[in-house]
């Protein structure tokens, strides 16, 4: 596929400096966070799958088979319709996975190491939404059948972190991080939600970017809404830290769920590591069918209108192509 000028993510940088660039996407200047995979030039895509197969920054073999995982998801879903080559790169990210996850527990079980867990949370978030970006480069969105499996393996992977052994503080991290995707991919699927929308965690070139000047614009996943992406930093309060781009949503869950709660609890509000606490166990049970009470649905209803106002909010504060009459 011949380069696009007029779409090229980086601007030509790689035409621009000439001879002295090196190829496009072996170097992550290349590869921005905010765009969709299928905006990026080809090239760099390409390169991209190289930089990561030769990636010697992440100590962890699970963690960068995940990275490479990710490299040949946006590589397939940048193809063309129907492009053979679309189902070896999906296929073969899901084999890298495979074995990501495998090196993972296999670390987790001799070292019951923190790190590896983080890396085994990481790559079963990614083949738990490897059917959803099939579905994205098919153009059909998952149906409710889909989408409901895709809740309850979320709330198996929470369920997972907590038999594991880890101190609390961490366990209690890598739990907010599956139910952040669980409360955003519920916000997608509400009825409140008019729109066509599809949720997707971030890949690692847009969550875990490691190029200096895109620091601000790396989120935890996104919402495409009508073609355009409205990127999501939901993770943790901790955020704060970095000075994120306006062109990010910053929706911490921690915030979120406190509101929500203030809303319809009795006071005083108990502390905010119980808060959260009470919002995952409540994802999960939701997402596994369990039958909650008319209270307990209406704190999750709370917290998805929470999202869907700040979804509209954004999109209103972003250019006119959002149009939020269509949530």
């Amino acid at each position: 596929m011949e380069t696009n000028e007029s779409i090229c993510a980086t601007n030509n940088l790689c035409i621009r400096t000439a001879e002295q660039a090196p190829p496009c996407g072996s170097v992550r200047a290349h590869l921005p966070n905010l765009p969709l995979a299928r905006q990026l030039c080809t090239f760099a895509l390409d390169g991209q799958i190289q930089l990561e197969n030769n990636n010697t920054d992440d100590w962890s073999p699970a963690r960068r088979l995940t990275r490479q995982g990710w490299a040949h998801i946006e590589r397939g879903i940048s193809l063309p319709a129907d492009d053979p080559a679309a189902e070896d790169f999906l296929s073969d990210a899901a084999i890298l996975t495979g074995r990501a996850a495998a090196i993972a527990k296999r670390e987790i079980a001799e070292t019951g190491s923190q790190h590896a867990t983080d890396a085994y949370v990481d790559t079963r978030t990614l083949d738990i939404f490897l059917p959803a970006f099939g579905a994205l480069y098919d153009g059909e969105p998952l149906g409710p059948q889909e989408l409901a499996e895709q809740r309850i393996a979320l709330s198996d992977l929470i369920e997972e972190i907590d038999e594991s052994s880890l101190p609390t503080p961490v366990a209690r991290g890598l739990r907010l991080k599956a139910a952040a995707h669980l409360l955003l991919s519920r916000s997608a699927a509400h009825p409140i939600t008019q729109a066509d929308i599809q949720y997707y965690p971030a890949s690692a070139r847009e969550g875990r970017n490691r190029e200096p000047s895109f620091t601000a614009t790396n989120h935890d996943g996104y919402y495409i809404m009508d073609g355009t992406k409205v990127p999501i930093k939901a993770r943790s309060n901790a955020g704060r830290r970095v000075k994120y781009d306006e062109s990010i949503l910053f929706l911490p869950y921690n915030d979120l769920v406190t509101k929500t709660h203030k809303k319809i609890a009795d006071p005083p509000t108990p502390p905010l590591d119980s808060v959260v606490d009470f919002s995952v166990d409540l994802l999960a049970a939701e997402a596994r069918g369990e039958e909650l009470y008319p209270n307990e649905i209406e704190w999750l209803d709370l917290t998805t209108e929470a999202v869907h106002r700040a979804v509209v909010r954004f999109c209103e504060a972003q250019s006119e192509r959002f149009e939020a009459r269509d949530w």
